[in-house]
Order: C-alpha cells, then sequence, then structure tokens
C-alpha cells in the first residue's frame, strides 16, 4: 500500500506541490447537546449486549490519560536523548493551550486530482474487471458499499496508485499536518514532534445508482475506521442527481463541482453519502491511517472508539477528533 512520511515540520517528502482546496468546510460535529439513545431497561444491561455507550466526557478522559502516558514516554526518551548530547533542551511541552479549531475537524475539496484522460482510463479498466468479477457488496462487515478493492484489480490500481502518492496524501499532510499558518507558537508539542506518515490501508472504486432497482443509491452515517479518509469524484455532478458527503452533526454537505476533483476529511467525523435519485455516481475511496508523535495513536486503536456508536448525531465527533492529536487531547 501506498505511503508518506512527512518531516519534524511536517512538509511531505513529495516532490509534487499539495492541491490547493476550493471549498472548506469548517466546524464539522454537533457543538450543541443532544440526547443519545440510551436503554435504561434492567435487561439491557445483561452481558450479552454489543451495545457500548459511551459519553463525550469519558472519551475526552480517556484520551488525555493516554495522551499523557505517550507524552511521559517521549519526555524520557528525549531527556535520555539530551542528556547524552549535553544539553538540557527538551522537544516536548505538556501545556493547555489547544487551538481554538483542530484541523481535523474541517473538509476540504479540491480540483484536478484526476484529470479526464485518468478517468477514462480508470474506467475502462474497471469496466474489463467487473464484467469479469462483478462488483461485491459484503467487503465491508459494517456500512457495506456496493464495490471492488483495488487491490484485486491491480491494473486499475496500477493506473491510480501513482496520483494518490503523489497528489493526495501529501495534499493531506498539507491540510491537515502543516501548520505554517503560524498557529503553532505555543504548542511545541505538536510542531517539533509532528513528524507523521500516511498510510493508505483500503482503496476502493464505489458505485452509487439512481437508475436501477434494488441498486445501492446511498450510505447511512458512519464513521470510518481510519483517522482520514478521501474520495475522488469518476463521475461529473451533471450525470447524475443527489449524491455528496454529508456531516451528520453540522448538515454540511460538500458536493465535487467537477469530475477529478478530491473531497478530503476525517473519517472519525460521522458522515453518509446522501442519496442519488437518478443516474450513477461513481468515486474512489481511499482510508488512510496516520501514524507518527503527533498521534494518539492508543487512543483510535480502543474500543472507545472503534466500538462507539453512529446514532449520536455527532456529538461525539469532536471529542474522537480531539482525541486523536496529542495536543488537543491534553
Amino acid at each position: 500500500m501506498a505511503t508518506l512520511t512527512s518531516d519534524e515540520k511536517g512538509k511531505s517528502f513529495s516532490e509534487f506541490e499539495p492541491l490547493k482546496p476550493y471549498i472548506s468546510l469548517r466546524s464539522l460535529g454537533t457543538y450543541e447537546k443532544v440526547n443519545i439513545n440510551v436503554e435504561t431497561d434492567s435487561d439491557s444491561s445483561s452481558d450479552d449486549s454489543d451495545d457500548e455507550r459511551v459519553t463525550p466526557l469519558q472519551m475526552e478522559n480517556s484520551a488525555r490519560l493516554l495522551a499523557s502516558i505517550m507524552m511521559t514516554t517521549l519526555s524520557s526518551t528525549t531527556e535520555k536523548k539530551n542528556e547524552k548530547n549535553n544539553t538540557n533542551n527538551t522537544n516536548i511541552n505538556n501545556n493547555n493551550n489547544h487551538p481554538s479549531q483542530n484541523k481535523l475537524l474541517s473538509a476540504y475539496c479540491c480540483h484536478n486530482c484526476f484529470s479526464q484522460e485518468k478517468i477514462d482510463d480508470i474506467m475502462k479498466l474497471t469496466e474489463i474487471h467487473v464484467a469479469k468479477h462483478g462488483w461485491l457488496t459484503k467487503r465491508h462487515a459494517q456500512h457495506p458499499t456496493t464495490d471492488f478493492s483495488l487491490l484485486d484489480a491491480p491494473l486499475v490500481w496500477a493506473a491510480a496508485e501513482p496520483i494518490i502518492t503523489n497528489k493526495v496524501l501529501p495534499t493531506l499532510i498539507s491540510l491537515y499536518f502543516n501548520n505554517d499558518d503560524g498557529d503553532d507558537d505555543n504548542n511545541n508539542s505538536y510542531s517539533n514532534n509532528k513528524q507523521v506518515t500516511l498510510k493508505i490501508n483500503d482503496l476502493f472504486y464505489v458505485r452509487y445508482d439512481g437508475d436501477t432497482e434494488n441498486a445501492q443509491r446511498e450510505l447511512e452515517a458512519h464513521r470510518d475506521g481510519s483517522l482520514l479518509s478521501f474520495s475522488i469524484a469518476l463521475t461529473s455532478p451533471d450525470s447524475f442527481i443527489g449524491g455528496g458527503t454529508r456531516f451528520v452533526g453540522s448538515s454540511q454537505v460538500l458536493r465535487p463541482e467537477k469530475a477529478g476533483d478530491l473531497v478530503l476529511h476525517s473519517g472519525k467525523v460521522l458522515h453518509a453519502g446522501e442519496m442519488v435519485t437518478k443516474g450513477v455516481r461513481d468515486i474512489l475511496v481511499g482510508f488512510v491511517t496516520a501514524s507518527g508523535t503527533c498521534i494518539n495513536e492508543t487512543f483510535l486503536a480502543s474500543h472507545m472508539v472503534t466500538r462507539c456508536p453512529v446514532d449520536d448525531n455527532g456529538l461525539l465527533d469532536s471529542p474522537i477528533v480531539n482525541g486523536a492529536l496529542i495536543r488537543t487531547a491534553l
């Protein structure tokens, strides 16, 4: 799978310039109190129930604890290195100066990720693959889509992967981990230790069909298994009605303007695929894991995150996303 690592200043090592967004949605998630439907009957507390409920405060406390443990480990490692180099300077700064807006609570859309020539190439290869292997509808255990993995279609993978590595991953690093906007003056724990590695752990071709009976037209509200997600529009918005990515907590919908446009967001923000009522909407979807000293990896891997409910109307978006980064978890 494609991988890209940034340097210590949050710059990607790619020789390609990151794409610039023409749409930016801010403040995703829910900031008003909403009621989460929690069963209080005595029967619901039996051990055979798999519905594990968690409050925003519990989420925040868990993230803070796990981030503190990671910071302690990093501090210890840094102090040993400093002692060896006869210096008392440390790059770890445990403080509570949180940024006003976690960048992961934003979504973006960028033009010209794929050229029309590249789209035509990918779609022709897709036709060949689907004619031989068909579409899959149960590849994901939860929230499945009508799709196929590009790992099962090596020719499609070969056509798409270089652009994913050279355009998508550098753009993700630029928008979510690069502090060139100057908001990191008081957040050395992030700015001096934010080397991050992004890795594609799933890349798949999805079809929403508003014309065929019993075909998939939409996708219910869900959170992805990855911290970051992206989609690339392969069909022109003029060829279908509806579609787009809806962020449940803020009720904002992000719709690309052209085929080849790139949509970027955190997979941990509750989102849904809007219904396609007419025509066919094809997209290329990628799930991206992030690792490094700025990521609260233990928290993201915990059951509290991986098994959190999806009927919270976005109430848990902010605690999860803030908990994903060391500086905003503390």
